[in-house]
């Protein structure tokens, strides 16, 4: 999961480590990081789901919010993950 807080800030857990960093919103374009994270060691599929995931975040460039769907896109406009609000915090 990710939270994007105020003041740019951003938190999460990837699976196996908890991150954080930041982001900056212009309109429609997003960027994220530099992302920190803990340095638990898991499995090699959780662990590459996780870096997978950390990679598509710092990769994001742009970004659409449809209701409570996030799709965030690389610099090609390809989308690199959408993410889904949830309230269970």
């Amino acid at each position: 999961f990710v939270r994007f807080e105020a003041e740019g800030r951003l938190s999460g857990h990837g699976g196996c480590n908890r991150f954080f960093g930041s982001y900056e919103i212009t309109e429609n374009s997003i960027a994220i990081g530099p992302l920190a994270a803990t340095r638990m060691a898991c499995p090699s599929p959780v662990m590459d789901r996780e870096m997978a995931f950390l990679t598509a975040l710092e990769a994001a460039k742009g970004f659409v919010r449809d209701g409570t769907r996030l799709v965030l896109s690389d610099g090609q406009g390809n989308t690199s993950i959408t993410l889904v609000q949830t309230d269970w915090d």
